[in-house]
């Protein structure tokens, strides 16, 4: 047996399966390589049986033949004489000895007539038929073999770079490869090794015209641009990213910085408007106390975040200005979160952060802190870093929200570290009731001052000079602090509520009570009713008093003095300060001797009720009415018609009234019969009485009924309840009066007898 190798002819190329290069199949295709080898089958003395193998980069094949003088009887193989060309037979029966290959269908075939397939890369004959022709696919118009159109089922890929796809329309599969910077899935031929071409191109760049998100400016760029998108580098201080844009949507963002800090530089770059920013954390600040002498009423304290984004002196945000730091210990993960919380909100764009992804040192430029070019490799550019222009200082803060009372009124002191802010609601004078002030009181208090501030009140009440400090916060009971302790003065109180007015504070000096009381007397009358009330004067302070509780029990019988339980917690100083806004002392201190003032209803003898009121002075215990006339006291009094009261009265004797000195139209001498006639019963200016104004002379038949005789002379006249005869028997004349009091007689004589003549009709 003997093994041949066949003569290598020049190579026939077709387009590699997923290499995607454009061939112009119209013609065939030249140079495709072909391996032959031969075998001596076996040799015999006449002829030689040989099998060669054909092999090409698209399909294999083998064929037998024998070489003799003569075609050898009963072998069924092809027959070549020993001096004839070597050559084959293609299956359409043509015959060539050069330019022959094997396509991948198997078929030997003259290769100059290649039919390449660029979907699947294979190469066909011109014997293949219908598989070996090329139609543009249904789905992605690229032209196909009749064994791609058949379809199959393969990954959906795309190259980022060049937009190339994969296709199962066409069995058309693309290959690609994530480039190790940009992280896109790119071809081969987009790639160079493990990095795309677009990232191998970039060049630095400008800030300008990149999405305000990133937080770009300030920062070294570097840029490359590809029909599927831009690939931009960031390098700062502290930042090392890489972003891949779709126009102005962010499709990728990665850094390659280990760096926990980072949302919160860009956070904090965002707000400054600078690419990148250091972060200082300030060691814990504490308030400073509250003044001792307050009396705090509602505290809170806490801690709380104060931060500030700075760019130069200037600060662009926060809640404080921090001192220029240059260095500071690193926030923890609780305040990072609280930071990221407030920072993001203030950006001009709401501020992202890129994903971590961690590519090999040697293919990223590293930061550098001074303006020295980075390190640099494979064909990047070098990136040269300045110093962070913004910087973020954080610090956590002790927070105090005290509400105290102090000399002022009532105080909010908020606290946040060393600030310290105050918000005052001075006292006031108050222009309208404060009702809950008045619970627990008897009597009410007099609420000298006033102040409010949020839900909380306060009130200075006072009873004389037991002050107290009133808190009501919202809706609770008010909780009371003693101010100064004067319990006496709730009595006083109470006495001078019931003496003079309200808030007057009464020291009696002299009193007299009601059982003390002797009454006065009115002749011919009875009492039938008796009140007694208390009647303060002013007098001189003195040192002896009668003692409040006394006092109380005689003038507010059952009034029981009370105050709201207090605590005494005040400091020294703020009773100071609280006594002077209450004036030092009560507003009104009143020195009273307390008598009595006395009404009586007295039945007097016609049934007609006479009221009657008098006065008690302070320690006395007899009472007197003045004389009506005179004004002298009486003890004892008459009462006229008038209802003067009067030592001594004098009845009317025509009207039975009786009348006083007082009285304008009292009772006087009847000018005819002399007697007591009132000025209401005077029948005529001549001032007689209506008896005397009826006088007139009786006949003679008539005479004898009054004791007269013949030539004597009887004159007589009748009134209500008076008759007055005058007889003139012989030579006497004599004057007879009839009234309530009986019958009185007298002779007339001059110069009597001549006023009576004249009188006569």
């Amino acid at each position: 047996m003997v093994e041949a190798e066949a003569e290598r002819d020049g190579p026939v190329r077709g387009g590699e399966r997923g290499e995607g290069e454009a061939l112009d199949f119209s013609t065939p295709v030249p140079g495709t390589e072909v391996e032959r080898t031969i075998k001596t089958v076996r040799a015999e003395s006449d002829y030689l049986e040989i099998e060669e193998v054909w092999r090409s980069p698209h399909g294999s094949t083998s064929r037998r033949y024998l070489v003799a003088p003569s075609p050898p009887a009963g072998v069924d193989l092809p027959w070549l004489p020993p001096d004839a060309p070597l050559s084959v037979t293609f299956p359409g029966g043509e015959s060539a000895h050069r330019d022959i290959s094997v396509d991948s269908l198997g078929h030997l075939f003259d290769a100059r007539r290649a039919t390449g397939c660029p979907g699947c890369g294979n190469v066909y004959g011109p014997c293949c038929g219908e598989v070996a022709r090329l139609f543009a696919c249904t789905t992605c118009d690229r032209p196909a073999c009749g064994a791609c159109r058949e379809g199959a089922d393969i990954p959906a890929t795309r190259c980022a770079r060049c937009g190339d796809t994969s296709c199962g329309t066409c069995s058309r599969q693309l290959p690609v490869e994530q480039c190790r910077l940009c992280e896109r899935d790119v071809c081969r031929p987009c790639r160079d090794g493990s990095i795309c071409r677009t990232c191998e191109a970039l060049e630095p760049g400008s800030a300008d015209g990149l999405p305000e998100e990133l937080v770009a400016r300030g920062l070294t760029v570097l840029t490359a641009e590809d029909d599927g998108g831009r690939v931009v580098v960031l390098t700062g201080a502290h930042r090392r990213e890489l972003v891949v844009l779709d126009g102005p949507r962010v499709v990728r963002w990665t850094t390659a910085a280990d760096d926990p800090l980072l949302p919160l530089r860009i956070a904090a770059a965002g707000v400054a408007g600078t690419g990148d920013a250091d972060v200082h954390v300030l060691p814990e600040q504490h308030c400073p106390p509250a003044p001792r002498d307050w009396l705090p009423v509602d505290r809170t304290s806490g801690t709380t975040l104060h931060w500030a984004v700075m760019a130069g002196d200037a600060r662009r945000a926060g809640t404080f200005t921090p001192p220029p730091v240059s260095d500071g210990a690193a926030p923890d993960a609780a305040l990072r979160d609280e930071l990221m919380a407030v920072l993001p909100g203030l950006a001009p764009a709401p501020a992202a952060s890129p994903a971590p992804a961690f590519p090999a040192p040697a293919a990223f430029p590293a930061p550098a802190t001074s303006p020295a070019p980075a390190p640099s490799s494979e064909a990047w550019p070098a990136a040269v870093v300045t110093p962070a222009a913004a910087r973020l200082v954080a610090c956590r803060m002790r927070t105090e929200d005290l509400t105290a009372v102090d000399g002022r009124g009532l105080v909010r002191r908020t606290a946040a570290g060393p600030a310290v802010s105050e918000a005052v609601a001075e006292w006031q004078t108050p222009d309208e009731p404060v009702w809950w002030s008045e619970t627990g009181w008897n009597p009410a208090p007099e609420v000298v001052s006033r102040a409010r501030l949020g839900e909380w009140e306060a009130v200075l009440a006072r009873v004389g000079g037991h002050a107290l400090l009133g808190l009501r916060h919202d809706a609770q009971d008010p909780v009371w602090h003693e101010v100064a302790a004067e319990p006496a003065d709730l009595s006083r109180g109470l006495v001078g509520a019931a003496l003079i007015e309200p808030h007057v504070t009464a020291s009696i000096t002299a009193l007299t009570t009601p059982d003390q009381l002797s009454g006065i007397t009115i002749a011919g009358a009875s009492l039938l009713e008796r009140r007694r009330f208390y009647r303060g004067v002013v007098a001189r302070p003195q040192d002896d008093e009668v003692p409040p509780a006394d006092a109380l029990a005689a003038v507010a019988a059952g009034e029981v003095p009370a105050a709201p339980e207090a605590t005494t917690d005040l400091s020294e100083s703020l009773i100071a300060e609280l006594t002077k806004r209450l004036g030092g002392g009560p507003a009104r201190v009143v020195h009273l001797a307390i008598g009595l003032e006395v009404e009586e209803v007295w039945v007097l003898a016609d049934g007609g009720r006479l009221e009657v009121s008098y006065e008690v002075a302070a320690g006395e215990s007899q009472g007197h009415v003045p004389d009506a006339s005179t004004g002298e006291p009486l003890t004892e009094a008459y009462a006229c018609r008038s209802h003067h009261l009067a030592a001594s009265v004098r009845s009317c004797a025509t009207c039975l009234t009786s009348t006083c000195r007082a009285c304008e139209d009292g009772v006087s001498p009847c000018t005819l019969c002399g007697g007591p006639v009132c000025r209401r019963c005077v029948a005529g200016p001549d001032g007689r009485c209506r008896a005397c104004s009826t006088v007139s002379k009786v006949g003679a038949l008539a005479r004898s009924r009054y004791g007269a005789a013949r030539g004597d002379a009887v004159w007589h006249g009748e009134g209500p309840n008076v008759q007055v005869t005058i007889r003139r028997l012989a030579d006497e004349w004599t004057l007879e009066r009839q009234d309530h009091e009986g019958t009185v007689t007298f002779p007339l004589a001059e110069p009597a007898l001549t006023h009576v003549r004249a009188m006569l009709p």
